[in-house]
C-alpha cells in the first residue's frame, strides 16, 4: 500500500516591492565593485526621489515672515514702489489745493515747484528700489554659492 506524499512545505513569499536599500556588495555583484559602475536595473535598485518643491514666496508670504530666513522678491519692491507714487502724487495735489486755497500765487508757487520736486523725488525712489534689489540680488546668490 501506498500512501500519499505531503507536499514539500514552500519558502514564504518574499513582497515583490523595492525596499529602498541594496546592500553594496549585492548591489554591484554582476558589475563588479569598482568605482563608478553601474547601478543595478533590478527590481530592487534604489530609486531617489526628487523633494518636494516649496510653494513660490509671494509678496505677502514675505511680508509676514516673521523670521527673516527669505530676502523679498521683486513683488514687494514693486508694491513699495506703486505706495510711493501714489504717496508723493497725493502729497504734490494736496499741496497745490492747500495753495490755492490760501492764496492764488502760493498754488501757483507750489504747482511751479512741487511738479519738479515730485519729479525728483520719484526718481531718488526708484534709484533707492533699483539699489536695494540689486544689491539683494548680489547677496543672494554670494549665499547659494
Amino acid at each position: 500500500m501506498t500512501y500519499p506524499q505531503e507536499p514539500a512545505p514552500q519558502q514564504p513569499q518574499v513582497p515583490e516591492q523595492p525596499t529602498g536599500y541594496v546592500p553594496p556588495q549585492q548591489a554591484h555583484a554582476e558589475y563588479g565593485t569598482t568605482y563608478g559602475a553601474p547601478p543595478p536595473t533590478g527590481q530592487y535598485a534604489y530609486v531617489p526621489q526628487q523633494p518636494p518643491q516649496a510653494a513660490p514666496k509671494t509678496a505677502m508670504t514675505v511680508l509676514f515672515d516673521f523670521t527673516f530666513a527669505e530676502y523679498s522678491p521683486r513683488t514687494l519692491l514693486s508694491m513699495t514702489y506703486i505706495l510711493g507714487l501714489v504717496a508723493l502724487v497725493v502729497g504734490f495735489l494736496v499741496s497745490v489745493i492747500a495753495g490755492f486755497a490760501g492764496t492764488p500765487l502760493a498754488g501757483v508757487v507750489a504747482l511751479v515747484a512741487g511738479a519738479p520736486m515730485t519729479a525728483f523725488l520719484i526718481f531718488g525712489l526708484r534709484m533707492l528700489l533699483e539699489f536695494l534689489a540689486s544689491s539683494t540680488e548680489v547677496n543672494q546668490k554670494k549665499l547659494r554659492g
